[in-house]
């Protein structure tokens, strides 16, 4: 069964329904461990009322974004679940992407003030490849599998957009030929610097 020709829907393997329910375990660790620092933080600086409520403003707010993304993808691994299909896309890489995010923060010194403060930077790095003119979000190790004009195969989950299966189907066989090209030439131009053309070698150059 084809969508607009773009991808096929088939039912989620025994394989990938383990590999969505792991995603509950991570979700629920990781939002465990950060209630408890938003916890923290609140008891044991805030409530003290000494910053004044500006902050408790911020603190809440920010803490009702962090809830909404933990729900979203808790509901998204939940309705991938509940739909039991999967899209599957075979086609040519026409495009690789990397998009780096630098976020930084500041740290305060004891008075609170950010003059003697230092800042702390995070980088958050994606990698993109686009198939038939649609764009997948993949993790490093796939992204470094494929090249531009080769042929592969992607699983991924309607909602969550987890990616469930990736295989190179076709290498991009002039890729190849060109590198190997490069280093045979390499190897040939190491060599005759190495060793000094014979009088028959140089006879037939002339």
């Amino acid at each position: 069964m084809t969508s607009q020709n773009l991808y096929e829907v088939k039912p989620l393997s025994l394989q990938d329904r383990k590999k969505l329910k792991r995603q509950y375990v991570y979700i629920i660790v990781f939002g465990v461990f950060a209630g408890a620092i938003f916890f923290f933080i609140y008891n044991f600086v805030l409530s003290t009322g000494q910053m004044g409520n500006i902050p408790v403003f911020i603190f809440t707010a920010f803490a009702l974004i962090f809830a909404l993304f933990i729900s979203y993808f808790f509901w998204s691994t939940y309705l991938d679940l509940k739909k039991g299909i999967k899209h599957c896309y075979t086609g040519i890489v026409t495009d690789k992407r990397i998009n780096k995010h630098t976020s930084s923060s500041a740290r305060h010194n004891s008075g609170g003030s950010h003059r003697n403060g230092s800042s702390r930077k995070n980088t958050q790095t994606h990698y993109y490849i686009t198939i038939e003119n649609k764009q997948h979000s993949v993790n490093y190790k796939q992204f470094s599998q494929v090249k531009i004009n080769e042929k592969v195969y992607l699983e991924v989950s309607p909602k969550k957009k987890e990616v469930l299966a990736f295989n190179v189907l076709e290498k991009n066989t002039e890729t190849i030929e060109s590198y190997n090209s490069i280093i045979r030439k390499q190897n040939f131009d190491n060599l005759e610097k190495s060793l000094p053309m014979r009088e028959k070698d140089i006879e037939l150059v002339k």
